[in-house]
């Protein structure tokens, strides 16, 4: 874990029984559906441990290759090997063995586009029920787009992504989803995210002081909270390790 650079906001009074996570995260990224499933096992563990903790959790928006339109899919698995050469197939073997092992089952086929559209359904779901309502729809997007090869920017899959978690019917996502509604805010926090100096999800800041990248084994998610809810934080606890 490393305390952040003076491209955050400084940090209030530190409060040792809050764990605030800040979770830059893009839904269509493999390592960010992985890192949010270990985080909520972590999180479950450490309020069984830890029982007067309080837990505030904040989606927001990243997109980890701005080259993918947005108006129309591409094929994804074409991507990946334009993208990683000849690493793909290796790539695509250590996604799988790391989702399985956290009961995810990746597909890698399908549609590709920009996942800008579903993060305005994604910061619209924090608006109306804050970061539980932020998390149940992001588990639907990625389910639907990581393990059913769907698109991430068609209506129906988002409207029924919307539904299934609970957030709205499917008719009112797609009437916010056809306006125009957020897209600015969402545009300028992907922008501020890479002027932090972002340049991976998933990357979680805590309690607006420390931050840890990667989609981490829960054991080092763990750790990490702990640590910070009791109050000893360290600089050496390790960060970007995904294996």
């Amino acid at each position: 874990m490393s305390p952040l650079d003076d491209g955050f906001d400084s940090p209030p009074l530190f409060d040792g029984r809050k764990l605030k996570l800040t979770i830059y995260q893009d839904p269509t990224c493999p390592w960010c559906y992985i890192g949010e499933r270990e985080m909520q096992w972590a999180l479950q563990i450490l309020k069984e441990q830890e029982i007067d903790v309080k837990v505030e959790i904040e989606f927001r928006p990243f997109v980890v290759d701005p080259t993918l339109p947005a108006d129309r899919p591409v094929n994804k698995l074409e991507h990946y090997y334009q993208r990683y050469g000849s690493r793909a197939t290796l790539w695509q073997k250590l996604v799988a063995a790391r989702g399985a092992a956290v009961g995810i089952d990746f597909k890698f086929g399908g549609p590709a586009r920009s996942p800008l559209m579903c993060q305005r359904l994604i910061m619209k779901a924090g608006e109306i029920g804050g970061g539980e309502a932020q998390k149940a729809l992001f588990e639907e997007i990625s389910r639907r787009v990581l393990e059913q090869e769907k698109d991430v920017g068609c209506l129906s899959v988002l409207s029924e992504s919307a539904a299934a978690s609970g957030l709205m019917c499917a008719e009112r996502a797609i009437a916010f989803l056809t306006s125009d509604q957020l897209q600015d805010e969402v545009e300028q926090q992907v922008a501020l995210a890479r002027q932090k100096g972002i340049t991976g999800v998933p990357f979680a800041v805590i309690n607006d002081k420390y931050a840890v990248c990667g989609g981490l084994p829960k054991e080092k998610y763990l750790d990490v909270f702990t640590k910070v809810v009791r109050g000893e934080v360290t600089e050496s606890c390790p960060v970007n390790d995904r294996r």
